[in-house]
């Protein structure tokens, strides 16, 4: 037992080589004497009993345990179990000691050799107990959260280990404590029981406080930290303590991790269940670090409502290991508009941020929260995040301090700190993300207009406009899927073929994971090399967009343009990292919309998706929201869907911009081809004749399902722009070119 994080019984005449521990067999009421130094209790330990002596009130009182028969020996019954209490520290502000979580996990690893699985779930249970000011232990019962001032939830067991080869090898059930803390854990199985004392951490009381920006975005979450009044540059969130408490002893070796040492002391089943359904031991910035992919690992096939750890927890184990049958991954958690999913991953979020707020001793009330939106977050989205951020927030951090900015303008505030940016008469910041690509443009150091659209990097990766999540028709994905060379890792092997046979990964998830883990195989070079055409594509479609949109607002032409966003690094990584060509492509783009322009300078920042958390802790309170637009691609203004549905231009106003963008494609490709990008062995008349058809059926057909038919009503507002309907599609059958 880890002595560091519970207190057991003590032991007279200690064996060096003694590699287990007993509870304290006693009552509640005893363990009061203990506390004042009334009493003490150890154990003798015997060749073939124990014998425990409780000392109080000059007597001795003793009790031995046959070995054999009265003592439950979980190794030689061939058993394990753990408990894992989250968060392992205590506020000096009693009422903010309002959440704990236990996770209680047991294996039976007897698979009928002699006997089948004997240890059940529901055999084990814990209780709890607190002091009262007299010092006396009392029991805290289970009540109903929505009447009870405080109390235990009812425990909620979400796994349970089943019989045969290929069941589950582990059982897990979550108590959950509201409104207090505790001061002991009763253990329980069927007649058996013992006394384990927590051993909290405690914040002391300080006037630090912190600043929080979290960018929880469609393929991966960001969290930065800033401690307020500092001047020093921002960080990425870490933690260098444990932030859950192990029932099981560990040591840490000096060539590794103490998360990893953690992890590899437990039992093996029961370490995949704390991985799977559990918080990390704590965020070490080395075996668990932000960014973190956007998902959600939940029970399969349940009924209840989203809970937190009980059926539902941020799956921090994605593409490290492989979710088990009775698991599901969702990684739709930005745009899926569940709300209770939603509640689910920030107050997983926001819970570890209060444990690193505890662990700096700083003060929870003072403590400022900034979260990031794209402008397309709207109507409902928009009311569902925003209630969920400022409750959840209140309820958590007891901090109303929480802001939102848009993800669009949060880097400028962070580049223009840094002085990265050189000339701001006129700046566009294009921000590339996953599931949407933002435009915004400051004149002056000032926000003039921001944009959004929901066209980033995983439209290619996906399968075009299909509505079934299990398509795997993508180009890119059926061409590597059987032949990616991940040299020495067999693990990465594996899970990649784990995925492939799993129904609930996406091409896009099964892609993302091959990015992720570029420096284990060939991924980069590979695209480089094969598709670079169809990069250029899609970048030249975010460019003439946001040089279109610009010429009809009646803006100068940007000076400078800075990318952020990771989705920006398919720049560098499969097109060019020569800045110089990029500038030529950009502003060759810029002039066929505009007639001659200067130079556009490029920047392309060392940092990119982290700069929009940065910049959301140096944007200043004064600064002035930026306006949003909404663009369609054509030179009009549609105050809602109505509007649009009423034009009868609209579509062949679109297919004429169409025609020029794919003129300018082909001016793109043959700038990088006498840039000595693309060589001779890519044919570039393939794409450049893919890239002129099909638009026309294309538009049309989901025009209808993404505009006319998704908005019923004629004064609803259209807020993706219609621009990028087919192409889309057409990025799709790029991709099966190659």
């Amino acid at each position: 037992m880890n002595s560091n994080n519970y207190e057991g019984i003590r032991y007279e005449r200690d064996e060096s080589e003694r590699d287990y521990d007993y509870l304290l067999p006693l009552k509640s009421e005893a363990l009061s004497y203990l506390d004042k130094g009334e009493a003490t209790c150890v154990c003798q330990l015997k060749k073939y009993s124990v014998l425990v002596k409780f000392m109080y009130n000059g007597n001795v009182y003793t009790k031995e345990y046959d070995i054999e028969n009265d003592v439950r020996d979980f190794a030689n019954f061939n058993q394990s179990i753990n408990i894992g209490l989250f968060p392992n520290i205590l506020s000096p502000i009693e009422t903010e000691n309002n959440y704990f979580k236990l996770a209680l996990s047991v294996a039976d690893n007897n698979n009928g050799e002699e006997e089948w699985h004997t240890l059940d779930i529901k055999d084990i249970t814990l209780s709890f107990y607190k002091k009262d000011n007299n010092g006396d232990y009392f029991h805290i019962e289970e009540a109903d959260a929505e009447r009870a001032q405080n109390g235990v939830k009812h425990a909620v067991v979400r796994s349970r280990q089943g019989m045969g080869v290929n069941s589950l090898e582990y059982s897990t059930k979550y108590y959950e404590l509201f409104n207090t803390d505790f001061d002991a854990i009763e253990l329980s199985i069927g007649n058996d029981s013992g006394f384990l004392r927590p051993k909290w951490r405690k914040a002391e009381r300080t006037n630090d406080s912190y600043k929080y920006a979290i960018d929880l975005g469609t393929s991966n979450t960001f969290i930065s930290r800033t401690r307020t009044g500092d001047n020093t540059a921002p960080e990425m969130f870490s933690m260098n303590k444990p932030m859950v408490s192990y029932l099981h002893d560990y040591n840490v070796r000096r060539q590794y991790s103490e998360v990893s040492s953690i992890e590899e002391a437990m039992d093996k089943p029961l370490c995949n269940a704390m991985k799977t359904e559990f918080v990390p031991p704590f965020i070490d910035g080395m075996d668990y670090k932000f960014p973190i992919r956007t998902a959600i690992c939940k029970a399969r096939n349940i009924a209840d409502q989203p809970t937190l750890f009980d059926n539902h927890n941020i799956a921090f184990f994605y593409e490290k290991m492989m979710e088990n049958d009775f698991q599901e991954c969702n990684t739709d958690v930005k745009w899926d508009v569940n709300e209770d999913s939603i509640n689910v991953f920030i107050r997983e979020l926001l819970l570890i941020i209060k444990c690193d707020i505890l662990q700096h001793n700083g003060v929870l009330c003072q403590t400022s929260v900034v979260w990031f939106r794209p402008l397309s977050f709207s109507g409902n989205t928009k009311r569902i995040y925003e209630r969920s951020w400022k409750r959840l927030a209140k309820e958590i951090l007891f901090t109303d301090n929480v802001v939102c900015y848009t993800e669009s303008e949060a880097p400028y505030y962070y580049f223009a700190k840094r002085n990265i940016i050189k000339n701001t008469d006129s700046v566009a910041v294009i921000d590339i993300g996953g599931g949407s690509t933002d435009y915004v443009y400051f004149s002056e150091n000032k926000p003039v207009s921001a944009s959004s659209v929901h066209f980033g990097c995983n439209v290619l990766w996906s399968n075009g406009h299909s509505g079934f999540g299990n398509v795997r028709e993508n180009g890119i994905y059926n061409k590597y899927i059987d032949s990616l060379n991940w040299r020495t890792n067999d693990d990465l092997r594996t899970l990649e073929s784990e995925m492939k046979v799993n129904t609930h990964c996406s091409t896009t998830d099964i892609i993302n994971f091959w990015l992720s883990n570029s420096k284990y195989n060939d991924i980069v070079d590979r695209l480089h090399d094969d598709f670079l055409p169809l990069f250029a594509y899609h970048f030249t479609a975010i460019i003439y967009y946001v040089a279109t949109m610009y010429k009809y607002k009646g803006y100068a032409a940007p000076r400078s343009i800075v990318f952020s966003g990771n989705g920006s690094r398919y720049i560098d990584n499969f097109i060019t990292e020569d800045n110089t060509l990029i500038e030529q492509v950009v502003t060759s783009i810029f002039s066929k919309v505009y007639g001659t322009v200067d130079n556009i300078h490029i920047v392309m920042p060392d940092i990119r998706k982290e700069s929009t958390c940065y910049g959301g802790l140096y944007r200043p309170v004064n600064a002035e929201d930026v306006p949003a637009v909404i663009y369609h691609g054509v030179d009009m203004e549609y105050d809602n869907v109505g509007q649009m549905n009423a034009d009868s231009t609209l579509q062949n106003k679109l297919l004429l911009k169409y025609k020029e963008m794919n003129d300018l494609y082909g001016e793109v490709l043959d700038i990088l081809k006498r840039g000595c990008v693309i060589d001779n062995s890519v044919d570039l008349n393939l794409f450049k004749d893919n890239a002129k058809t099909n638009y026309k059926e294309n538009l049309s057909t989901h025009y209808l399902t993404d505009v006319r038919q998704k908005y019923t009503n004629d004064d609803d507002v259209c807020n993706d722009a219609a621009f990028f309907i087919p192409v889309v599609d057409k990025i799709f059958e790029m991709t099966k070119l190659v």
